[in-house]
């Protein structure tokens, strides 16, 4: 009986969250990292508002909203695109931009895959790391299917970056001839 109560308290004490018990014992307090990392700092898990806010800005521009869309902006956005293009611009400029780009498209397609919080407890940064599974058909009749990564940085709610990465994915095989 003693092997199972042992092993139950344990794990009743860690997902109780009680702090003293996880923060003492955490295993990253001691790991040492093989690489120097550029971007210093302990990261912890953040808050789930961010991932709405987030969430909340690729649903309208999806749905080509970009008055909400642009209210989960900060009043200016640094934007590093994945094909190397960069963007330090005022809100509405970035709008802009954007409502410019959604003017050759039929159809934008945004599926999540996940989406986490992040936030660096040495510098107080916040962020939301975000998957997404996007299909994009242009005007022009021209398809597009990617897996996006965006890491945002959240100032007081708000996207004041993004940093993008892109994975295109094949297209479709051609149809099977006919017998």
């Amino acid at each position: 009986m003693n092997k199972i109560i042992a092993p139950a308290a344990l794990l009743l004490l860690l997902f109780t969250g009680c702090k003293e018990a996880t923060t003492t014992t955490a295993a990253d307090e001691t790991v040492v990292l093989p690489m120097e990392t550029s971007y210093k700092g302990k990261m912890e898990i953040g808050t789930s508002a961010n991932v709405v806010t987030v969430m909340q800005w690729n649903k309208w521009l999806s749905e080509r909203n970009l008055d909400s869309a642009f209210t989960t902006f900060a009043d200016s956005v640094t934007i590093d695109m994945a094909d190397g293009t960069r963007f330090d611009l005022p809100k509405d400029s970035i709008k802009n931009v954007m409502a410019g780009w959604l003017s050759t498209m039929k159809s934008i397609n945004i599926k999540y895959i996940a989406a986490m919080p992040l936030n660096n407890t040495t510098n107080k940064d916040e962020w939301v790391l975000s998957w997404t599974d996007e299909s994009y058909e242009y005007n022009d009749g021209k398809k597009e299917h990617v897996i996006i990564h965006e890491d945002y940085r959240m100032v007081n709610g708000k996207i004041r970056q993004v940093l993008q990465y892109a994975r295109k994915l094949p297209p479709p095989p051609p149809p099977a001839p006919a017998k």
